[in-house]
């Protein structure tokens, strides 16, 4: 790629020497001619266009028609401006149905959502009712298990000694002196 080698220097010619040659001219006078001691540079010769196989005048559009009159040139771009007119309109009643149809589709939409809010809404409301009925429940429960721990309270010492006294009764009725729970005989 790169050459890192040392380069051959070319000897530029000097163009401090060189002829004024904005006064000079050629043999046709026209241009300048060029200077000495330059080598001239190579013109590329001039070669023939190739021409095309067909005539080109056969290309061309017949002389013999007439250029469109006035009336011809309303009535060409009447009709185009009535066809496009018309793919607007169609295209324009396309986009009316497609609004309609979406129209419809979020009017149902919004009628779901209604029933949807007005099920979750008596659902809520029987969970509410359901949750009072088990917490008015749970309150009856807890006075009536408060009613009962304050009858216990007063008739178990009563009924504790009863008891003791039917074991010692019926100890006495059988003839046997069994120790009792406290280790008595």
């Amino acid at each position: 790629m790169f050459s890192l080698g040392k380069k051959k220097k070319e000897k530029m010619p000097d163009i401090g020497n060189l002829p004024d040659i904005s006064q000079q001219t050629g043999p046709g006078g026209d241009f300048p001619s060029f200077p000495e001691g330059l080598p001239a540079p190579e013109m590329p010769s001039a070669q023939p266009v190739p021409m095309p196989d067909k005539d080109i005048a056969a290309l061309a559009p017949p002389a013999t028609s007439p250029s469109p009159t006035k009336e011809e040139v309303e009535e060409i771009s009447e009709s185009v401006f009535s066809e496009k007119t018309a793919e607007v309109v169609k295209k324009l009643d396309d986009i009316k149905v497609w609004q309609k149809n979406v129209i419809s589709k979020l009017e149902l939409q919004e009628k779901e959502i209604g029933y949807l809010r007005g099920g979750i809404n008596g659902f809520r409301d029987d969970i509410d009712v359901r949750l009072t009925d088990c917490q008015k429940g749970i309150k009856e429960i807890r006075i009536e298990l408060k009613v009962m721990e304050k009858i216990f309270s007063e008739i178990m010492p009563t009924f504790v000694e009863k008891i003791k006294d039917l074991a010692d009764l019926t100890d006495k009725l059988k003839g046997f002196s069994k120790p009792d729970r406290l280790g008595r005989k």
